[in-house]
């Protein structure tokens, strides 16, 4: 395979379509503080979203593998919020 040629015969870096990975996956507004909020904020939206399904769900397998997703989002979101609590000068945005 060509890629394999010019890159060596490591992992692809492809999607699971087979498309070879790009920069376009990163989601960055390239401020330190405000990447972090808006992280803190989708795992947020996350364990919402998961809540929700754990509600509307009877199977006791689907509610420990959603339980499981909502703890980890959880813990994600600490991790963002204190990694945002140890810039200093970390000022709301649009307040100085």
């Amino acid at each position: 395979h060509i890629t394999s040629l010019l890159y060596g015969g490591g992992t692809p870096l492809t999607n699971s379509a087979g498309v070879p990975w790009t920069a376009a996956y990163i989601d960055t507004i390239g401020e330190p503080t405000a990447d972090l909020r808006s992280n803190v904020a989708a795992e947020a939206r996350a364990k919402i979203v998961y809540e929700r399904l754990i509600n509307v769900t009877d199977d006791p397998g689907v509610k420990d593998a959603l339980a499981f997703l909502m703890t980890r989002e959880a813990a994600h979101q600490l991790s963002f919020e204190k990694a945002l609590q140890s810039i200093r000068n970390n000022y709301p945005p649009g307040k100085l």
